[in-house]
């Protein structure tokens, strides 16, 4: 029945739908509300392999075989002098695991002292993680924050699978030879080695995978068109065999070769062309040797034709569409290190900072900036949490010189992500006067490297549903200048929650969003959006209408309402989230197709309904918001702004109505008024583009007859441009 209705209620949304028997008036008053505001921006968002977000042309995590950073935050339980303990018991890692590794107090009176580990358990007599020290340790209290690391260069990194039933040292990092040139630390070892009950030795193998979500996403990542696999290697014995083979499961392999490896390092490479036609399953790149010890270094299997950067042409296409205001670099970063953040790929490790076998494989900072700078957008970089004095001063100095550089008006530059969010407790500081000290420091070396004219925004995070907190970590922050915070839509629906329809739920307001924005100006600092989608993975609606929320066409004006809502109280800076994730694992079992608002990437190249909002809203920014006197029948139903841009007036409109409504506008005469209107087009608001194109955006000339009247759609969002 709740279906039905959603059908029957889509037969509403075109715009032949009645409108109301008055229309609404819209007045653009003169006053000046938000001067300079930029284009919404996106959360660019971290490499993967698994889904959608294939970002980087090199598809491989890890190219250069490269080695292991962990960094942790510690906050001190109990302290002696000869050693600390964690307050977490979950945070623990094997015993042993954080000798040698270096300890850096990063609060309490002993901040800015560091040393290093002789020895950690997993549980200690307190049954918390404890950690020894080489020599007597700093004089620490309860509260104080650690951070340890800790760099690996002898184990196998996780980004590269080996076989289960390999042989001890049958794959193994090679420390004492690497390719000529290489920017990195090691190479790779594949040693076949005979058993008692063979002749001939089983291949050592290594495998990559990619695009692995199956059919109910179908293909994520396209192989067709022309290609290259290239790959260093040389053997010992100038007689070794390597075998390569890329292919799709169930298809047969795009790529199959054998070799002889010479004994000097020499650069394989191969050319083929991808004819990808065959059902959807996991790709594969295979790397065996089937003879002799082979060494292997700085692979790459990566589109021929794609363009300059590392980026690849999907990103920059879809980034075209969107034209984001701001980048936001957050990749889960919060373990690197300077070094790494800004080295190239084949001498970049992995890193974590969390328990657990998992690692993460970046793009570089440099390589952010400069997609930047291609496709005109400020950046926003996380500060990692784990940073020392002299890495934080680093960073300040080389953004600063990129700003100069590359033209850029300013850089945002936050502290962590979502500090209060225990999720990131192994690399964040949930309690305000421990995070503002630490921030603090932070921020100040940031500032001595950049210098005093750099455009810097500081910025901390904080929950909007908290304002109390969110402010607290905004005050107990020296030099920090922004509070951003995450107002996601509709984190839960249940069934009763609605009675025909749930599209009114996607249109609430956020009403803490008013309080905290208030209070933060009180401060003389200011508010942003670090993140805002929908966050639909609670209640106890069935998956079917669950998708139609999160995916129909009725989600991208819901989305506008919330940005145009943070915009209207003055919010300047605004990103969405994120650009290219296909679902979201819930708990019990199934997916939500959050929160990427492309639908994907490489093969339909369709936008979400929320990536057509953002892009709609783009087209009537940069410029100053000004102040509206909206008044008629269902006046309340319509959420609007008013941009005043160089070339013109703009206007961006959301109705949360179920009716069409027609809407006049009176505009001040210094200015012209807008000459075309952009609308989100659908059949109903439960239209989507996820197996076809169902959602797109649609232009129309404005008549010349006055007052300008427009007619919006039922659930509707229309954008106004000059």
């Amino acid at each position: 029945m709740r279906l039905l209705s959603c059908l029957v209620l889509g037969l509403l949304f075109s715009s032949l739908a009645a409108t109301a028997s008055e229309p609404v008036t819209i007045e653009v008053l003169p006053d000046t509300q938000t001067a300079n505001v930029p284009r919404i921006g996106l959360n660019l968002g971290s490499r993967g392999v698994f889904g959608g977000p294939q970002l980087i042309r090199n598809l491989l995590l890890n190219p250069g075989f490269e080695g292991q950073i962990d960094r942790t935050v510690v906050i001190v339980a109990h302290a002696t002098d000869q050693g600390f303990d964690d307050d977490q018991s979950w945070s623990g890692r094997p015993d042993g695991f954080w000798a040698g590794a270096r300890f850096d107090v990063r609060s309490g009176k002993a901040a800015g002292q560091s040393g290093t580990l002789s020895d950690s358990r997993k549980r200690g007599e307190n049954g918390l993680p404890t950690f020894a020290t080489k020599g007597p340790a700093p004089a620490l209290s309860a509260g104080d924050a650690i951070v340890l690391t800790r760099i690996d260069d002898h184990n196998l990194t996780t980004t590269w699978n080996v076989p289960r039933d390999t042989p001890p040292g049958q794959v193994a990092p090679e420390l004492n030879d690497k390719r000529p040139g290489s920017a990195g630390k090691r190479s790779l070892a594949l040693i076949p080695v005979a058993n008692a009950t063979k002749q001939l030795a089983p291949p050592a193998r290594v495998t990559a995978y990619f695009d692995s979500i199956g059919n109910r996403a179908g293909k994520l990542l396209v192989i067709d068109g022309r290609w290259k696999f290239s790959i260093w290697a040389r053997s010992d014995s100038g007689q070794g065999n390597l075998r390569i083979t890329f292919q799709r499961q169930g298809s047969q392999p795009f790529l199959r070769e054998t070799v002889r490896v010479p004994r000097e390092w020499k650069l394989l490479e191969f050319q083929f062309e991808g004819i990808d036609r065959g059902p959807p399953g996991t790709l594969s790149l295979e790397l065996a040797a089937e003879e002799g010890k082979v060494l292997l270094d700085d692979a790459s299997i990566e589109q021929m034709g794609g363009g300059s950067g590392v980026f690849r042409r999907e990103v920059l296409a879809a980034l075209e569409k969107t034209k984001p205001g701001y980048l936001r670099d957050w990749q889960d970063q919060l373990g690197d290190t300077w070094e790494n953040l800004i080295a190239p790929p084949d001498g970049r490790r992995s890193d974590r900072y969390r328990p657990g076998s998992e690692d993460r494989y970046g793009y570089s900072l440099p390589e952010f900036l400069d997609l930047c700078k291609k496709v005109g957008a400020n950046p926003w970089v996380i500060l990692p949490t784990t940073f020392n004095d002299s890495e934080y001063e680093a960073f300040g100095r080389y953004l600063a010189d990129r700003i100069k550089q590359d033209g850029f008006t300013e850089a945002v530059v936050e502290f962590g992500n979502e500090n209060w969010n225990w999720m990131f407790r192994s690399a964040g500081f949930s309690n305000p006067k421990t995070h503002g000290e630490v921030a603090g420091r932070a921020f100040a070396n940031v500032k001595k490297g950049a210098g005093p004219t750099a455009p810097l925004r500081l910025t901390v995070n904080g929950q909007p549903e908290n304002p109390g907190f969110a402010l607290d970590m905004l005050n107990l922050t020296p030099d920090s200048q922004m509070l951003a915070v995450g107002p996601y839509i509709l984190h839960r629906v249940n069934r009763a929650d609605y009675t025909d329809a749930p599209w009114p739920l996607l249109f609430e307001t956020a009403t803490y969003m008013p309080v905290v924005g208030e209070k933060v100006s009180k401060q003389g600092k200011e508010l942003a959006v670090y993140e805002v989608n929908y966050h639909t993975t609670l209640g106890d609606i069935d998956p079917a209408t669950r998708e139609q929320i999160v995916t129909g066409a009725a989600s991208g004006s819901g989305l506008a309402k919330r940005l145009l809502e943070s915009l209207n109280i003055g919010v300047r800076r605004q990103c969405v989230y994120n650009l290219a994730q296909y679902d979201f694992a819930l708990p019990d079992r199934n997916f939500v197709k959050l929160w990427g608002i492309m639908r994907d990437l490489a093969a339909s190249q369709r936008m979400r309904p929320t990536g057509l909002a953002m892009s709609l809203l783009n087209s009537a920014l940069p410029g100053d918001t000004h102040a509206m006197r909206i008044s008629g029948p269902n006046a309340e139903t319509l959420t609007a702004a008013a941009i005043r841009r160089k070339d013109g007036w703009a206007i961006a409109l959301v109705s949360a109505s179920a009716q069409a409504q027609e809407v006049r506008f009176k505009f001040p005469p210094s200015d012209p008024a807008p000459k075309r209107l952009l609308k989100l087009d659908a059949a109903s608001p439960s239209s989507s583009n996820e197996n076809s194109e169902e959602v797109r955006i649609a232009e129309q000339a404005i008549s010349k007859k006055q007052p300008l009247t427009v007619t919006v759609p039922p659930w509707g969002l229309i954008v106004l441009a000059p």
